[in-house]
């Protein structure tokens, strides 16, 4: 746990670290960050998409990439341990949860920054000062082997997996790793009450810290589901090969959730970090590395192959006005989750 002596001094040298000169313009941005060299991203995003976008970026602005991809409670982990010792690393930070940045901006560990982009996105989608935007959407589904569950028993409601049939055989998010596992868990919890989780433990599923994981899980057969993994899992096995196992099921309420990204406050490499976060928020960025990677675009006009309109289906989203609720309570969730899955 950080202690109190050390998010004051966190606050008070970010702080210092906020107070910026005014823009710069377009082209004098991208000057400042070809002389700074490169950008350091941590995340939880595919690596795959970090790639398509590294390549896009350095080609139309002549600046690396140097992406480190790691589990949602990684990411912050690091981020937090690095200004701690006061040996800043990272320029952007990037995680499958809004959660954290509420609290990085309240901490003052994030930059404010402006971008014209950002204007793009809904008010409830960004920060006020360009602390944070979300810059793409998932939702959480669920697949199944075709091989190994009947077509008349292939599941399409939440409560279909929590048939005795499938003990030991689902693939289940672990809430420690953060991230959509978490959301997974308070998500299901707040919808249908801890009874959920407890019908769901008690089948002993596989747990894993990665929705990666759960898609091979499935698609190998040492699990016939897998519950709460990101869509574009399935998506994407069955772009590899048309003919693979695997079934796509829409259960709702569909949990969704948010990619987020800000910018340290103590960025090593402000002006690279600028214009890598305008990239990515651009209608260019958004078409390479959300739409083109399968998730969902908080942009308008930009829709996504092979995910339904989500505006006809029942959703479910953290709103602003819960996120401290959500936040208090994950560590209490935590214990509950190890007592009823472990």
């Amino acid at each position: 746990m950080t202690s109190r002596r050390a998010v004051l001094g966190l606050m008070a040298g970010a702080a210092g670290a906020a107070v910026l000169p005014a823009p710069l313009r377009a082209q004098e941005l991208q000057a400042a960050a070809r002389r700074e060299g490169r950008v350091v991203v941590y995340g939880s995003w595919p690596a795959a998409v970090m790639n398509r976008l590294g390549t896009a970026f350095r080609a139309k602005h002549g600046v690396a990439v140097e992406f480190t991809n790691m589990p949602t409670s990684q990411t912050v982990q690091r981020f937090v341990a690095e200004l701690e010792a006061n040996q800043p690393n990272v320029d952007v930070v990037q995680i499958s949860d809004l959660a954290p940045y509420v609290d990085f901006a309240r901490r003052n560990l994030l930059l404010a920054h402006r971008s014209a982009e950002y204007a793009a996105y809904p008010e409830r989608f960004r920060d006020s000062d360009g602390r944070w935007v979300v810059l793409a959407m998932n939702a959480e589904n669920m697949i199944y082997n075709t091989e190994q569950v009947p077509r008349e028993r292939a599941p399409k409601d939440w409560a279909d997996v929590l048939r005795p049939e499938f003990q030991g055989r689902i693939a289940a998010p672990d809430i420690r790793g953060g991230g959509t596992g978490y959301l997974f868990y308070y998500a299901m919890r707040e919808i249908f009450g801890v009874d959920f989780h407890r019908r769901l433990g008690a089948l002993r599923p596989q747990l894993h810290v990665g929705t990666a994981g759960q898609g091979q899980a499935v698609l190998s057969g040492e699990a016939a589901a897998a519950v709460g993994l990101l869509h574009y899992t399935g998506l994407d096995l069955l772009k590899q090969d048309a003919r693979a196992p695997i079934g796509i099921a829409w259960p709702e309420p569909i949990p969704l959730a948010v990619r987020a990204a800000g910018i340290s406050a103590r960025a090593p490499r402000p002006n690279a970090a600028k214009l890598f976060m305008d990239f990515v928020a651009s209608d260019e960025g958004q078409r390479v590395g959300v739409v083109g990677a399968g998730s969902i675009s908080p942009r308008a006009g930009l829709a996504t192959p092979g995910v339904p309109d989500l505006a006809a289906r029942r959703t479910f989203t953290i709103g602003h006005d819960q996120m401290d609720r959500y936040l208090q309570q994950q560590a209490e969730l935590t214990r509950e989750f190890t007592q009823l899955y472990l």
